[in-house]
Formats: structure tokens, C-alpha cells, sequence
């Protein structure tokens, strides 16, 4: 247990004194949809803000609401989600070392896990664990635009709303 603890706490020095040199940070919002299943079309919007204590992880805290669009049997409605929070990390997987990129840039290809669970009363409950690829200009100072795709798997716990379990596509803006 001590060579556990004694591991532990020398890693944890090791991740301090690299973040203490230098602390990464960004902000990015997108919006994501999901193919339709079980009659419901899911819609989400996304306010990540992360960190990067070590170079090429990022620790993420997701705000973020969801919109689902019900068409089923000829049922026409809407559920909605005032607000789900969680949280994720992320790990940069690829660099373009060019200065040519999509975004006219270094971009650099992210792949990330995140969860987030609604907060509240809202018409649609649910708890959501996504894992994606997100395309960025790692370089830039300035806002940029964000490419992403990825699976979810949303485990509703509102009755009469079945789990989703699909892909999803998402576009958006990172500073």
C-alpha cells in the first residue's frame, strides 16, 4: 500500500511541476445531432471548458443541453433539457507539424470521453457517455472552427423515452 501511495503521490508531482510550466486552456462550444431512433432526434449543444495539465491531455467540464425531436406513430413533441452537467478527458492523438492544415493551421485531432448527467427537473432525464474525434486549429490565438464525430449512448430515465445508442455529428467554435 505505501509503494501504491508513494507511486501516486510521485506521479502527481511529476503532472504539478509540468503544469506549474506550463497550463493550457480553451473553451469551445458546438452543436451536436444524432440520427433519429426509437422516433426520437436528438439535438445538444455543448460549453466545454478545459484544461491541459500535461501536454496532450485535457480535462474537460461540459455544460450542456439537449433537445429531442419525437416523431413516432404520427406523435408529434419535443422533450427538453434545461441543463446536463459532467465532465471528461481528452487526448491529442495527432498533430499536423505543418503550418497547411484544414484550418489553415496546425491542426491537431483530439479523441475524447465525456459524461454528463441532467441537473433539475426536466421533461427528459437522462445520463450520456459519448466518446469522439474532434478536429481543431491547435495554434490558434483567435476563434476557430471545431469538426467532430463520435458515438453516445444516452440512458434515458424518463418513462416512455427509450435509450439512444447512435453516432453524432458536430460543428463548432473554439477560442
Amino acid at each position: 500500500m505505501r509503494r501504491v501511495l508513494f507511486i501516486f503521490a510521485l506521479c502527481l508531482a511529476a503532472i504539478t511541476t509540468q503544469a506549474q510550466a506550463k497550463l493550457g486552456y480553451f473553451i469551445e462550444g458546438n452543436i451536436q445531432i444524432s440520427p433519429k431512433q426509437h422516433g426520437l432526434t436528438a439535438l445538444a449543444d455543448n460549453l466545454i471548458a478545459g484544461i491541459e495539465p500535461v501536454e496532450n491531455l485535457r480535462v474537460m467540464f461540459d455544460l450542456s443541453g439537449m433537445l429531442g425531436l419525437y416523431n413516432k406513430e404520427g406523435v408529434k413533441t419535443y422533450y427538453q433539457t434545461s441543463v446536463a452537467l459532467g465532465g471528461g478527458l481528452g487526448y491529442r492523438v495527432w498533430t499536423n507539424k505543418k503550418t497547411n492544415g484544414l484550418f489553415a493551421g496546425r491542426d491537431a485531432v483530439d479523441v475524447r470521453a465525456i459524461f454528463t448527467t441532467t441537473a433539475g427537473k426536466p421533461d427528459w432525464k437522462y445520463n450520456n457517455y459519448s466518446i469522439g474525434l474532434t478536429l481543431y486549429d491547435r495554434d490558434s490565438h483567435k476563434i476557430s472552427p471545431t469538426l467532430g464525430i463520435g458515438y453516445h449512448y444516452i440512458k434515458s430515465r424518463t418513462p416512455g423515452i427509450s435509450n439512444q445508442s447512435n453516432v453524432y455529428f458536430e460543428i463548432g467554435l473554439r477560442i
